[in-house]
């Protein structure tokens, strides 16, 4: 059917990062060019010849190839690791099966209002939770993926166990996968074992649904969730 992400795929591209990072510790950096320039833009003091005046030159040629390197550093760091992150069908899978086994901490709830009223004292900010039409709220919780805060819900629609996970779209991105349209909308659709997965974006929000059920049934449901 639909091609599965790699649960390794994160493990991946971070011992990429951490190659490439090795990999600038040892570049060499040429400051000739810079020495040049600071001998040039520098007067010599009376009765100082240009041997001293490079002898002092030295300190600030290690200092600025020091200086260059945490440079080098810190921008492959930042464009790395800043921005969204992608939750892997995997990873969502395996919150699903913690959640319906009973292996994470939830709240027991039974409706929308009460759930919000419980995760807001642990996410005073959170996204907004939805309103599923023709489904019967369980459960809820707060869950970190990649350090990022997601609100999850635990559905019952037709005797399978949904849930829906909600966070911020500029914390979380949608996955490079197949997608299916509905009115105009794209929904990403994976697999992981026996559970379906369809996430989008919406007004701001990451929206994930996972389940046995197939995928045409969580991109029903998932049209027709409505926030407060």
């Amino acid at each position: 059917m639909n091609r599965p992400i790699p649960d390794n795929f994160d493990d991946e591209r971070d011992l990429a990062v951490v190659g490439r990072l090795s990999r600038l510790r040892t570049m060499p950096v040429d400051t000739k060019r810079l020495e040049r320039l600071l001998e040039g833009k520098i007067p010599p003091a009376p009765g100082q010849n240009r041997p001293m005046r490079l002898r002092w030159l030295r300190p600030l040629r290690a200092i600025a190839a020091s200086l260059l390197v945490m440079a080098l550093i810190g921008a492959l760091v930042w464009t790395t690791s800043g921005g969204p992150v992608m939750a892997s069908a995997a990873e969502m899978a395996r919150l699903h099966r913690d959640m319906v086994s009973g292996r994470v901490a939830v709240m027991k709830v039974d409706s929308i209002a009460q759930a919000g009223k419980l995760l807001s004292g642990k996410w005073p900010d959170q996204p907004g939770l939805p309103q599923a039409p023709d489904t019967h709220l369980m459960a809820c919780c707060m869950q970190s993926v990649k350090d990022r805060k997601v609100a999850c819900l635990l559905f019952n629609s037709d005797g399978q166990a949904v849930t829906v996970s909600v966070a911020r779209s500029s914390e979380l991105r949608l996955p490079q996968s197949p997608t299916m349209q509905r009115n105009g909308q794209a929904y990403h659709v994976e697999q992981s074992g026996e559970l379906n997965m369809v996430s989008t974006q919406r007004d701001g929000r990451w929206i994930c649904l996972i389940g046995e059920l197939p995928v045409d049934q969580l991109i029903e449901i998932a049209h027709g969730l409505r926030f407060q």
